[in-house]
C-alpha cells in the first residue's frame, strides 16, 4: 500500500478489521468486513420465519378452499361423493345412459 500511495495511486484495502488494521489505516479507504451482529441475525430470523408462516397460512387457505369446493352439492354429485354411487349421482343429474 505505501508503494501504491507513493506512486500517487489511490488505494482501498479491505479486511477483516482484526491483523490487518494498519493496512485498513494506511490505504486511501479501508474497508472492514464484520460479522453479522446478534441482533441482525435474530431480525434475518425473525423475517424468515414470518415468510414461512406466510407461505404455511397460503396452502392452508388453499386447501380449504379446495375443501369448501368439494364439499358443494354440485361437485359431490359430479364425483359421486353425495352419499351414493356414481349411478346414483347420474339418475339425481338426469344424465342419458349412453352419455355417462
Amino acid at each position: 500500500l505505501v508503494t501504491l500511495r507513493t506512486l500517487g495511486r489511490t488505494t482501498l484495502m479491505c479486511g477483516d478489521g482484526t491483523n490487518d488494521v494498519g493496512g485498513l489505516k494506511a490505504a486511501h479507504v479501508g474497508v472492514a468486513l464484520l460479522s453479522v451482529t446478534d441482533a441482525a441475525a435474530k431480525a434475518l430470523k425473525a423475517k424468515k420465519e414470518k415468510k414461512e408462516k406466510e407461505k404455511e397460512d397460503k396452502a392452508k387457505g388453499k386447501d380449504a378452499k379446495l375443501a369448501l369446493k368439494a364439499s358443494e352439492p354440485e361437485n359431490q354429485l359430479a364425483t359421486g361423493t353425495a352419499g351414493g354411487s356414481v349411478q346414483d349421482a347420474k339418475k339425481k343429474k338426469k344424465v342419458p345412459k349412453g352419455e355417462a
